[in-house]
């Protein structure tokens, strides 16, 4: 367990992936549902872009 408090920027980054990363599950679930593979592309690319962004873990 750590014990180290988060930063308050480290908690915002977070909890911003987060919800980035729910937004995310629900387009792809959309895109998946409606068998629209452009859509599907789209999602994963954002997917791509949103792990780009963040540091690696335990950074």
């Amino acid at each position: 367990m750590l014990e180290d408090a988060e930063s308050p920027e480290a908690t915002a980054r977070r909890d911003a992936l987060q919800a980035a990363l729910r937004h995310w599950r629900q387009q792809m679930a959309a895109a998946i549902a409606a068998e629209d593979h452009d859509a599907v592309i789209r999602a994963r690319n954002e997917l791509h872009r949103l792990v780009g962004d963040c540091p690696p873990f335990g950074a």
